[in-house]
């Protein structure tokens, strides 16, 4: 595995430094500090009730298939 840069312009040094680095890219803490507006409001629908009249309730076989 390659180095890569940082935005600090520092290299990662090996293979678990860049892993690392690419964890903390790619995957960043969910922190709501950090939210942008979209999600604010998505984190703002989940706490709402999934539920609509033409809700049809689960069967079964539904439940049971892959």
């Amino acid at each position: 595995m390659t180095t890569l840069e940082k935005e600090d312009g520092t290299y990662t040094t090996d293979t678990r430094s860049t892993i690392m680095h690419m964890l903390e890219y790619f995957v960043p803490d969910d922190r709501k500090d950090s939210d942008k507006e979209l999600h604010r409001k998505i984190r703002k629908e989940i706490q709402q009730p999934v539920d609509t009249a033409d809700d049809k309730a689960f069967t079964k076989e539904e439940i049971i298939a892959d």
